[in-house]
């Protein structure tokens, strides 16, 4: 299944990833009010490692507000010194992603 190659966050469950590389892809959706194809910007890591456990996974994220936590971590690679523990929290209205980094 291809959903086993993706880390899933489940809300209120605490996901620990270490990243080993990045990248950043342009999708194309369709808006689901116009019906127009719109482009969006993802944030992409390579996981090495989920909850302890070695693998080859990809996180992704379309959130500006989780690009701002990383962004200082990206340009130097110094986001790969760290484990990065995510909680995923969903409402009826919006969802957030809570991030907290331990050094390795």
């Amino acid at each position: 299944m291809a959903g086993e190659n993706y880390v899933v966050l489940i809300p209120g469950v605490p996901k620990r990833l270490i990243f080993s590389n990045y990248a950043w892809a342009d999708t194309t959706q369709v808006d689901p009010l116009f019906k127009a194809p719109m482009t969006k910007r993802k944030l992409i890591f390579q996981v090495t490692s989920e909850d302890g456990n070695i693998v080859s996974k990809i996180y992704s994220t379309l959130r500006g507000k989780e690009w701002a936590l990383w962004e200082p971590f990206l340009g130097d690679g110094s986001y790969k010194n760290f484990e990065w523990t995510l909680i995923y929290s969903k409402n009826d209205f919006a969802s957030e992603v809570q991030i907290s980094a331990r050094p390795l």
